[in-house]
């Protein structure tokens, strides 16, 4: 008999590059997909008792869950790469590296997270895209399932100066 499976998730998009950074769980228990253009947050819903019709079951197509084993929910939020906000460097510079293939095509390179309670709603998480813009991204109210903002774009107060 095959060992039990408790949960899968399924994400409809490809990784940017092969890296042990693209599975990442936080100090909180949420766990982070990194996918080329989409940061998906997902966070167990073990123990949670309001809200627990937004989580989902993940399972794919082609796997059985067995009705007797435990299922396990996730609440899920994303967060996606604004094209629209990149810095174009090539405007200050005429340097051919500046208009090369990875400024013109945008992807998560990496993240990390902070320690526990950095944020007003827990913890808060720092991204590099391939543009190399490096921010930090809070969730709005709430981390288990809410909208996750941009709270400071490093390149925003860098270019200031």
């Amino acid at each position: 008999m095959p060992p039990p499976t408790f949960t899968t998730v399924s994400v409809g998009t490809a990784a940017s590059h092969a890296s042990p950074q693209l599975l990442q769980w936080s100090c909180a228990g949420q766990l982070l997909i990194m996918m080329r253009s989409v940061i998906y947050i997902l966070t167990p819903a073990l123990g949670v008792n309001f809200d627990i019709d937004s989580s989902f079951i993940g399972q794919p197509p082609g796997i059985l869950i067995r009705d007797t084993e435990p299922h396990l929910r996730w609440f899920r939020t994303v967060i996606e790469l604004d094209m629209s906000e990149t810095h174009r460097w090539a405007s200050f510079s005429m340097h051919p590296s500046t208009n090369s293939i990875g400024t013109t095509s945008f992807t998560w390179r990496d993240a990390a997270w902070s320690p526990p309670n950095i944020s007003t709603h827990g913890c808060a998480l720092a991204t590099l895209s391939s543009n190399h813009e490096l921010g930090i991204w809070t969730p709005n109210n709430n981390y288990l399932h809410g909208e996750w903002s941009k709270a400071w774009l490093i390149y925003g107060t860098l270019d200031a100066y």
